[in-house]
């Protein structure tokens, strides 16, 4: 799967062991990528995508150079919660 975050195509792949190393899911600003942890369903697996993409956007707008990882990661958290507790989710299909 791929999102677009401000024209920028992210890949988002399910990736073995992030759990075990202390993570549900990571964005990577080198690589322009987000790993999910290949075990996580449901309202965790969404939490977790939006809290990646949240982090893509802080990327993506320059925002992640004047807040703190501290602030950042509060903000992705708690964002990520808010819109998986109110929202409904499907995955857009593209032909």
């Amino acid at each position: 799967m791929k999102l677009n975050v401000y024209g920028q195509m992210i890949p988002v792949k399910r990736t073995k062991g992030l759990k075990e190393l202390g993570m549900m899911g990571f964005y990577s600003p080198n690589t322009k990528s987000i790993e999910i942890d290949s075990t996580l369903r449901g309202r965790d697996y969404n939490e977790t995508l939006m809290h990646e993409i949240i982090h893509s956007v802080f990327d993506a707008i320059s925002l992640n150079t004047i807040v703190s990882l501290e602030v950042e990661e509060m903000v992705a958290d708690n964002v990520a919660k808010c819109l998986v507790k109110n929202f409904t989710f499907k995955k857009k299909v593209t032909k």
